[in-house]
């Protein structure tokens, strides 16, 4: 096979190679490993060659899903861009590759084994996908080539350190990033729950920090950066909460509900009208420096003080997501949410002056005893 030589350093004899393999010659010669653990064997671990860890099953599975969905969305083969990023491979080659280190093509054969040094899940994720009795799978598989970067002649040593640097000390995507690209697109694909999801959660933050009536208003991180007080990616995970769980107060089920503006709308006045009370209620603190009400610990607790106070309040007055009256939220349910939270202002510096008990750093751990406390206090109203 061609590949080209990326670096080669001649006296070594190591080299990283740019090439792709057809998945039906890599199956052949892939050697999965994973590190022994401590728990199974406390002697013997720290004496381990390899570096990998236990294929984790849950995400082959997925790969696997994403794999079926992907060829079955497209009409060609050749344009579904399954993974454009390199696996990671590593083998021994005794000969010299050229006689200097310039770029080059060459040829070059592979090996009886090599060491997948990242990949290992999407590689078993399509072995297992080609025991699949169907057609279809079968033939985009045994055409399908992954782009690869070899790690020629690099000691086990080495290769544990390529991959640590790769998957541990690489700069990881930011959530907030990654929840506004994933988010920002309508889902093709009503089946696509994941993105379904996100795709109403994001539209929600984007409502709270763009429109001039939100208590939120420009007070949002977008993308992780910027002025604001709260990050997109925790608004994003916190109102999830609400709507990807079956007990969630704005469940979306995929399988029964399409999206359109229309399904947002009652998210939005439920939210807005929510906030709204707690900004007007806590006026006195809500720009405070001194109090977490805007941090990640206090709105933590009470978007999931506002799936509480939804559920206790009486079903038969407030509808049900797909007939909702807008003016009903803003005005019944305002009035009706507006005792629980005076109540809860009577021991605002308790519950949200930084140092008060619940101004620590506990993450969600702290976020979720700040909620039961507050929902002792809505339980005793």
């Amino acid at each position: 096979m061609k590949a080209i030589i990326q670096s080669y350093d001649q006296n070594s004899g190591k080299a990283v190679l740019q090439t792709c393999i057809p998945f039906i010659d890599l199956k052949q010669i892939a050697k999965f490993t994973a590190r022994t653990r401590p728990d199974v064997d406390p002697y013997g671990a720290t004496e381990s060659n390899e570096y990998q860890r236990d294929l984790n099953l849950k995400h082959v599975k997925e790969i696997i899903d994403y794999i079926k969905k992907s060829i079955r969305n497209t009409g060609s083969s050749n344009s579904v861009a399954l993974f454009p990023t390199s696996m990671l491979i590593a083998f021994n080659h005794d000969e010299q590759l050229i006689e200097s280190n310039a770029s080059e093509i060459i040829e070059i054969s592979l090996p009886d084994s090599c060491y997948i040094v990242d990949g290992q899940h999407r590689l078993k994720a399509m072995m297992e996908l080609y025991e699949d009795e169907d057609i279809m799978y079968k033939s985009f598989l045994e055409s399908y080539k992954f782009n690869c970067t070899i790690l020629l002649n690099f000691d086990i040593w080495e290769q544990a350190k390529v991959f640590a640097d790769v998957n541990f000390k690489q700069k990881k995507v930011n959530k907030s990033l990654y929840y506004d690209i994933y988010g920002t697109f309508h889902p093709e694909d009503s089946s696509d729950y994941k993105q379904n999801v996100i795709y109403l959660a994001h539209s929600l933050v984007e409502y709270l920090n763009n429109s001039p009536k939100s208590p939120l208003y420009k007070s949002i991180k977008m993308l992780g950066n910027g002025n604001g007080v709260i990050s997109q990616a925790f608004l994003v995970e916190a109102l999830l909460m609400h709507i990807s769980s079956p007990r969630g107060i704005w469940y979306f089920d995929a399988n029964s509900q399409t999206i359109d503006k229309t399904i947002l709308t009652p998210m939005k006045s439920e939210l807005f009208t929510y906030l709204d009370v707690i900004k007007t209620e806590f006026s006195n603190i809500w720009d405070s420096p001194d109090y977490i009400i805007r941090k990640t610990t206090g709105l933590g607790a009470l978007l999931r003080l506002m799936g509480y106070l939804h559920k206790i309040l009486d079903l038969k007055v407030i509808p049900t997501l797909e007939n909702i009256d807008v003016d009903f939220i803003s005005n019944v349910y305002k009035n009706a949410i507006i005792p629980y939270i005076s109540e809860i202002k009577k021991s605002e510096d308790d519950l949200f002056a930084k140092d008060g008990s619940f101004g620590g750093s506990g993450g969600k751990g702290l976020e979720l005893r700040l909620y039961r406390r507050l929902k002792e206090i809505v339980d005793s109203e």
